[in-house]
């Protein structure tokens, strides 16, 4: 069995832009190899911990003590059969595969149990990678599908027949292949598609709100309408996160020694003065003249820091907000044209 193209945590990404696995496989190298974060590695490692705790090989940690109870009690039934790290051929591609934290199956029943380890809550209603993972894991007699994320300690379930099942397995199968047919180009920018999309940077469907409303800035001597300028405003946070995107994949690459024409690799301003880690700052100070009083400030804590030690405290203020500007209703460039009956 291969590693899924179309895998099951990735649903969310080619559901909704069918043309993303196509366009990554196209870039190829152009794509950095993911690291991934420290949040990224943490939840690894704690999986890893889950897994050998629920093998009987160490005792589970803190964070993950609840996920392992929980595992256990759920395979407490005398025909329950615990498969940990489980292998799940996919239905809709029978020669690939995902991997299930921990799947508890009995002649009638397939729950799924997933751990979650980061900071954004997940909803188990509706997880279609959770769904995709009991549907592969069915037997002849299975009756019902049970899926539950722990996460925080809290474990929420949602619970399906087979009926309902192939219903939504027959939907999620037909953008399974639509997303691995190479011929399918189509781009659909959205929040849930783009988010861990490593195609980003060069995808001009995420980067068209970009483009689209810049190309047009310097077109004469012209001014932008006040429409177009409310339009970018509002849509600040994603142009920067745009432009920081491209601002990675280029520095990696130009860093790499490949030449790119229109940029080139610096030296950015020198970093603020610090003192060693390897001296005693007063003593260098105090040796070269410098009196102790003048060395060492001595400055009251914030006025935050000791309403923390003593709500009683007084004698401050907190000024009031300065008049800001915020995104209202959003501009919508199709409003710009009559439509004809």
């Amino acid at each position: 069995m291969n590693h899924a193209k179309a895998s099951p945590s990735g649903y969310k990404r080619w559901s909704n832009c069918l043309g993303s696995l196509t366009l990554q496989e196209k870039l190829g190298d152009l794509i950095p190899p993911d690291e991934g974060s420290d949040a990224a590695r943490l939840g690894t490692q704690l999986h890893s911990t889950a897994e050998r705790a629920l093998k009987g090989e160490c005792e589970p940690c803190e964070a993950t003590q609840f996920y392992v109870d929980y595992c256990r009690q759920a395979a407490a039934a005398d025909d329950a059969e615990m498969i940990i790290e489980a292998r799940v051929p996919l239905f809709y591609s029978r020669d690939e595969q995902g991997y299930a934290d921990c799947v508890v199956r009995t002649d009638k029943e397939v729950h799924v149990i997933d751990l979650k380890t980061g900071a954004n809550r997940v909803d188990v209603k509706n997880c279609w990678q959770l769904l995709i993972y009991a549907y592969g894991m069915a037997l002849t007699s299975t009756e019902r599908f049970k899926m539950t994320i722990v996460q925080d300690n809290l474990a929420e379930s949602w619970e399906i027949n087979m009926d309902q099942a192939d219903a939504l397995a027959s939907v999620i199968g037909v953008k399974a292949q639509a997303a691995m047919n190479p011929y399918i180009h189509a781009l659909e920018a959205s929040e849930e598609a783009c988010r861990w999309c490593p195609c980003k940077p060069y995808c001009k469907a995420y980067t068209k709100l970009l483009i689209d409303n810049l190309e047009d800035i310097d077109a004469g001597m012209e001014r932008l309408s006040d429409e177009k300028m409310a339009y970018l405003f509002a849509n600040k946070p994603r142009i920067v996160k745009t432009l920081s995107e491209i601002e990675r994949v280029l520095f990696e690459r130009v860093s790499a020694g490949e030449s790119i024409k229109g940029v080139k690799m610096g030296v950015g301003r020198r970093g603020f003065k610090t003192w060693s880690k390897d001296i005693d700052p007063v003593a260098e100070m105090v040796a070269n003249g410098i009196e102790p009083t003048e060395a060492i400030v001595v400055k009251p804590i914030s006025p935050a820091q000791a309403l923390k030690l003593s709500p009683s405290v007084n004698g401050w203020h907190q000024p009031e907000g300065k008049p800001t500007l915020k995104a209202g209703d959003a501009y919508d460039p199709a409003e710009d044209f009559d439509i004809l009956d």
